[in-house]
C-alpha cells in the first residue's frame, strides 16, 4: 500500500554569477528537500526515526544524507545547491534508527527535472517494506475458558523482521462464528470447542495475517508422540481418537527421545542427545517455555543418554539418566530436591504407580525393577530380557515392551513379581503408554501408532503419523474427568 509519507522536494533554479576579470552566467539548481515527520492522523511508519535521501543525476551526480527525527521536531530540510539542469531521481527510504540502521520501514522515488527559472514540487510516494505479516502460534490451541496469546511479526521481501508501529496492529475475527474472542493487543479467549480463525492487520500497510485457533474442552485427552531425529518433532492427537484423525505437529530440541505430561496437561519432552535437557510447555505451541539441564555429564543438573522421563502424582519429574546408571527425581523445573536412586547397570524407561511406588525397566540386569522410594526401599524385581519401557495401568498390571531377537514385544504382568504374565510380538514397538481403560498405545520405529485393547486383540488398530522417521516417546494426558 503506498503511503504519502510527507516527503516534499521542492525544487528551485538559482543563477549564479562568477567573479573575476569577466562575467558569465551559468544556469544551475538547487534542490530543498523537507520531511514533515508524522503525526498520529497519518497512515505512515510513526516508528520513522530517520530518513535517508539520496540524489542521483547527471554526469555520475550521486548525494545522500540522513535527516535524523529530534523531540519536539516538526520537520527537516536539506538542500543541495549548484546542481546543473537537468533530470534527476530522489530515494527515500524510512529506518526505525537515528542512523538510517534497522531495517527499511518504507522506500520510495520519484524524479525531478531540474530547469533553469522554474519552481517545482515534487511529493515522494514511499511503499510500506512490509509484504508478509506472521501470526504465531499458528495453528493456537486453547481450551473453553482458557486463554492463548498470539503475536503479530512483519516481514519485507528478504524476509527481515520489520519493526512495526505500537497501537497501528488490529485485531479480529475471520468469520462469523463465535468459537473465541480476541482483545486489542492479541489475547484470544477459548468459549466453545471448535475452530475460528484470527486476524491481524497493520493499520500502515493493510497487510494482514491470520492464524487458526482451535478451541478444546479440558474434558478431552490428548496424545503426545516425538520423533528424535533432526530435527525433532512433537505430534499430538486428541484423545480418545476415532476413524483417521489429523495429528498437529511442532519443531521441537534436538533428541526428543521421550515425552511426559503432569496434572494440568503440561508437557515435558527429554533430549536424549544434542541438548541432554527437560523442556516443559503449556502447550504444544511452546507457551511458557522452560528448560533445565543442558549439560553433558554427571553431576548435579547433567545428563549422560537419557531415555525416558515421566512425572508422578505431586508433579516431580523423575529420568532415566541411562549413561549414569541412576534415575533422577526433581521437584520441578528449577531442579530443587534433586535426588538420585542408584543400583541400575542401564535404566532405559522409568514410571511410578497409583501408590507411587518407582519401576524401573534396566536393560543392563534385563529386570523389571521396584522400589517404594526413592532410598531403594523392598526393592523388587523380576527378570525380563532386553527390557526398553515399562508402565504401569491402573489396575496395577505391569507393561513391558522388550526386544526378543529381531522383534520386539510386550509383556503384561499381573503384578511385580507376578502371579501370571502374558507376551504377544509387536514388530517395531518402541515405547509404551496406558490408557484409563488400559488400553495399549505403541509408538513404531516406522512413523505409525498402534493402539490394543488388551493383549489378545484380534483387530490392531494402526494410524500413520510420521512419514520422515520413527516415532520414540509417547504420553498421554487424560483430565481426572476421564
Amino acid at each position: 500500500m503506498k503511503r504519502y509519507l510527507g516527503l516534499i522536494a521542492p525544487l528551485a533554479l538559482a543563477f549564479l554569477v562568477g567573479c573575476g576579470g569577466g562575467s558569465t552566467n551559468t544556469a544551475t539548481g538547487r534542490v530543498s528537500f523537507k520531511v514533515i515527520w508524522p503525526e498520529k492522523t497519518r497512515l505512515i511508519p510513526e516508528a520513522t526515526q530517520s530518513i535517508r535521501v539520496r540524489l542521483q543525476g547527471p554526469n555520475n551526480y550521486d548525494q545522500q544524507i540522513v535527516l535524523q527525527r529530534t523531540e519536539g521536531q516538526t520537520e527537516a530540510t536539506r538542500e543541495w545547491r549548484g546542481l546543473p539542469p537537468g533530470q534527476y531521481t530522489l530515494h527515500a527510504e524510512a529506518y526505525p534508527n537515528a542512523d538510517a540502521s534497522g531495517v527499511i520501514l518504507a522506500s520510495g522515488s520519484a524524479g525531478v527535472t531540474v530547469e533553469a527559472g522554474i519552481n517545482k514540487q515534487v511529493i515522494v510516494v514511499m511503499n510500506s517494506a512490509i509484504v508478509r505479516l506472521e501470526v504465531t502460534p499458528n495453528p493456537a490451541t486453547v481450551y473453553v475458558g482458557e486463554q492463548v496469546q498470539l503475536t503479530a511479526t512483519a516481514y519485507d521481501a528478504q524476509d527481515n523482521v520489520v519493526l512495526l508501529t505500537p497501537g497501528k496492529l488490529q485485531w479480529g475475527l475471520a468469520g462469523q462464528s463465535d468459537e473465541v474472542t480476541v482483545n486489542g493487543t492479541g489475547l484470544v479467549t477459548g468459549k466453545k470447542v471448535g475452530e475460528q480463525g484470527v486476524s491481524a492487520q497493520d493499520l500502515e500497510s493493510g497487510v494482514q495475517g491470520l492464524a487458526l485457533v482451535k478451541v478444546l474442552d479440558r474434558s478431552s485427552g490428548r496424545l503426545y508422540m516425538t520423533m528424535d531425529y533432526e530435527p525433532s518433532w512433537l505430534f499430538w492427537l486428541d484423545y480418545p481418537f476415532e476413524a483417521d484423525p489429523d495429528a498437529g505437529q511442532a519443531t521441537v530440541q534436538h533428541g526428543a527421545v521421550a515425552v511426559a505430561t503432569d496434572k494440568q496437561g503440561r508437557i515435558y519432552i527429554l533430549s536424549g542427545w544434542g541438548s541432554y535437557s527437560i523442556v516443559r510447555m503449556d502447550d504444544p505451541q511452546g507457551t511458557g517455555r522452560v528448560t533445565y539441564g543442558g549439560t553433558y555429564g554427571s553431576g548435579t543438573g547433567s545428563f549422560y543418554d537419557p531415555w525416558d522421563i515421566w512425572i508422578d502424582s505431586n508433579d516431580r519429574i523423575l529420568i532415566a539418566d541411562t549413561g549414569n546408571n541412576r534415575i533422577v527425581r526433581i521437584d520441578d523445573m528449577s531442579g530443587a530436591g534433586w535426588t538420585e536412586l542408584t543400583g541400575f547397570a542401564a535404566p532405559r524407561s522409568v514410571c511410578t504407580d497409583s501408590q507411587g511406588r518407582i519401576y524401573v525397566a534396566d536393560a543392563g540386569t534385563h529386570e523389571v525393577i521396584r522400589v517404594d522410594d526413592m532410598a531403594g526401599t523392598n526393592r523388587v524385581s523380576n527378570y525380563r530380557p532386553s527390557c526398553r519401557a515399562v508402565r504401569v495401568g491402573q489396575s496395577g498390571k505391569v507393561y513391558v515392551v522388550r526386544e526378543t531377537g529381531m522383534d520386539t514385544s510386550v509383556d503384561v504382568l499381573t503384578g511385580l513379581p507376578p502371579s501370571s504374565a502374558a507376551s504377544r510380538s509387536v514388530p517395531l514397538a518402541w515405547r509404551i503408554a496406558i490408557d484409563s481403560q488400559e488400553r495399549m498405545l505403541f509408538t513404531l520405529s516406522d512413523g505409525r501408532l498402534l493402539r490394543l485393547d488388551d493383549i489378545d486383540d484380534p483387530t490392531p488398530e494402526y494410524l500413520q503419523i510420521s512419514t520422515t522417521g520413527g516415532l520414540a516417546g509417547i504420553a498421554l494426558y487424560e483430565p481426572p474427568a476421564l
